[in-house]
């Protein structure tokens, strides 16, 4: 029943009209619960969509990390954007 649920809400999240906001992000894939996006713009603008889509979906609160040295996890994933602003991956493992 829960995940019946999530489904629904994965929907709508999904179906949000871009023109509705005024920064998209410019990639966005989604893993389960997770998102993984990259947009074109600045933080404050980052700010702004997140308060938006909490506003809109409050059963959820989401969340976002911004990329560190060029390189952000993503799950198991560690990505890494290189000078030539293309991205490449490795293996990410959490410190234990």
């Amino acid at each position: 029943m829960k995940k019946a649920n999530f489904k629904i809400f994965d929907t709508k999240v999904e179906s949000v009209d871009k023109e509705e906001f005024e920064y998209f992000p410019r990639i966005w894939i989604r893993y389960v619960d997770d998102i993984f996006a990259i947009f074109d713009t600045k933080v404050e603008s980052v700010d702004s969509f997140i308060s938006k889509l909490n506003s809109r979906f409050t059963s959820v609160n989401f969340t976002y990390e911004i990329e560190n040295n060029g390189q952000l996890p993503f799950l198991d994933v560690l990505v890494i954007k290189n000078n030539q602003n293309n991205l490449e991956f490795d293996i990410y493992r959490k410190d234990t």
